[in-house]
């Protein structure tokens, strides 16, 4: 049996405009990471002679601030790694608190809060680097080719979410089986822009679907759009191994802008309820 869910969005006046200086309210305040935390070491049968640095963001941090700050160690010392940091105009920012000794021979993937993008027309020309201090000096290297895709990757995304977030609040409405669907509100817009909902999509656990046409006319206050939620994969394997389950996102576009990607996730209090309405469509599985 398929089920509705409701996705709840509340549009609000504000300039499309992305800029250094626009408020973010989905951002949340940048937080120091704590020494260590969750820090991850790779054991490569070789490293690149000296210190370098890159930047990554796992596959767990999806959807927020959270990423890495990659150091290997070339050298034959271990390297008494204090702070990490990008040095890039596209999201400013200090280096952070890293108290890391990263052993001889190693590579260390080292926590990292991205600060807010600025979304200004001159940032993509602007230098890219990583920077590693130590408790002898500083390390600063231009961004290889792998760090400046991610880099660039979630640079992209975060001006995507604050586009969105000038015209339009969005939040998941599990409301039941019966459930209200999306449901999209405009306020005080003299000439709105219609805001389509052109996609969905829920995790290996989850299918998401909304019908074509999906969205609000720019001569509607407020529209229902229902978003239907089936059954993904059903294994014990594809239940016990995935790591993104309410990672999901919706795709939005802004009257005739492009296609905006958005990773949201359903409210924590609704989780219990989603597994256990899983748990009922899945019973009947047989592995077959």
């Amino acid at each position: 049996m398929k089920r509705l869910v409701g996705l709840a969005l509340a549009v609000v006046l504000g300039t499309t405009a992305c800029s250094a200086s626009r408020t973010d309210p989905a951002a949340r305040p940048a937080q120091q990471p704590s020494p260590g935390h969750r820090t991850i070491t790779l054991a490569p049968e070789t490293v690149p002679p000296g210190v370098g640095v890159s930047f990554i963001q796992s596959r767990f941090d999806e959807g927020t601030r959270r990423a890495q700050v990659r150091v290997s160690n070339g050298t034959v010392r271990v390297l008494p790694v204090q702070a990490v940091g990008v040095d890039w105009a596209g999201f400013p920012g200090d280096v952070q608190p890293a108290d890391y000794d990263v052993p001889a021979q190693s590579i260390v993937d080292l926590r990292y809060r991205l600060s807010r993008p600025d979304c200004g027309p001159d940032v993509g020309a602007a230098p890219m680097r990583g920077v590693v201090v130590t408790r002898a000096r500083t390390y600063r290297a231009d961004m290889p080719a792998d760090g400046r895709r991610f880099l660039e990757r979630l640079h992209a995304t975060a001006c995507a979410e604050q586009d969105i977030a000038d015209a339009v609040d969005v939040r998941w409405d599990v409301a039941g089986e019966a459930g209200d669907g999306l449901v999209l509100s405009r306020t005080g817009r003299a000439d709105p822009d219609p805001i389509a909902v052109e996609q969905v999509q829920g995790s290996v656990l989850f299918d998401l679907a909304v019908g074509a046409g999906a969205g609000l006319a720019a001569e509607d206050e407020k529209v229902v759009v229902p978003v239907q939620l089936s059954a993904g994969r059903c294994d014990e394997h594809a239940r016990s191994q995935s790591t993104q389950t309410f990672i999901w996102r919706v795709w939005l576009r802004l009257g005739d802008g492009p296609l905006l990607p958005l990773v949201l996730e359903p409210p924590r209090r609704d989780h219990a309820d989603l597994l256990a309405w899983l748990d009922r469509e899945c019973a009947g599985y047989t592995g077959h």
